[in-house]
């Protein structure tokens, strides 16, 4: 199937970018293959433009670049699009039968494996930020904050470091997403991606967004203990307790993705 942490990611941009549909965080795998396969029968034909019963390369790019392509079925062809670069693995020819063999198949029952599989394994939101916009990525990396081993003036120049990309990266009206691993706040889901939605260089906040779309209410006083008020998935933090609960976050370059779809990891 489908793994959850790819299929979420897909529906996390294509639903930051264009309001699409979001995956709630109490579906389950099944649930979210069920609607992937849903959005492929109902939108098949359509994808098919020479109605050949297969989905070519150019087809799928036709349907990434239709705007009228929203929602489940935005988060599908994205999918589609995204496991037909993988260079891993050899798709087999993207028929409807194939498709649906692809996502409900057991895992362990192919020898070969599948790119849809592979992607499930390692998909990212910093990855499909880079598929989407067609340029590479540029992550920084928030372990600084938590690394012991550096003196504080070491890591208060990081952080410098960190808000002027943040405040560059805001300025120029850039796509960014980030991420967690472990969390220890109230609130935050642990190994999700968000959007970031803006950066207040002035008040050192971030205001960000979790596609499940959830509210939140901290009970007590607002912070890392106790979580930040979130309404819709938005929510504010101060940049100093992001960098300890967060991974990090990739940001869109000028840069033409090519074979690489990151730039080197910074600091």
């Amino acid at each position: 199937m489908i793994g959850r942490s790819f299929f979420r990611c897909v529906c996390f941009l294509i639903a930051a970018w264009a309001h699409a549909a979001t995956v709630r965080s109490e579906d389950t795998e099944a649930d979210r293959a069920v609607a992937f396969l849903a959005a492929v029968d109902e939108h098949f034909a359509g994808w098919d433009g020479d109605a050949d019963g297969t989905l070519s390369v150019a087809e799928l790019d036709t349907a990434v670049a239709d705007s009228r392509t929203r929602g489940h079925a935005a988060a599908a062809i994205a999918a589609l699009k995204r496991a037909s670069r993988s260079r891993r693995y050899q798709l087999p020819p993207l028929t409807a039968a194939n498709i649906r063999a692809l996502v409900t198949a057991k895992p362990g029952t192919s020898k070969t494996g599948s790119a849809i599989d592979d992607i499930a394994r390692g998909g990212s939101a910093g990855t499909m930020l880079s598929y989407i916009t067609g340029h590479k990525i540029q992550r920084f990396s928030c372990k600084f904050a938590r690394d012991e081993s550096l003196s504080f003036a070491k890591r208060d120049a990081v952080f410098e470091q960190f808000r002027s990309f943040l405040h560059q990266a805001d300025k120029q009206r850039r796509p960014m997403t980030c991420g967690t691993e472990k969390t220890t706040t109230p609130g935050l889901t642990p190994n999700h991606a968000y959007a970031i939605l803006g950066y207040d260089s002035d008040g050192n906040r971030l205001r960000l967004w979790n596609p499940h779309g959830s509210d939140f209410t901290p009970k007590g006083p607002v912070g890392l203990e106790n979580g930040y008020p979130r309404k819709d998935g938005v929510f504010e933090m101060p940049l100093s307790d992001f960098v300890l609960q967060f991974a990090g976050l990739a940001v869109e370059t000028d840069l033409p993705a090519g074979d690489e779809a990151e730039l080197p990891r910074l600091p």
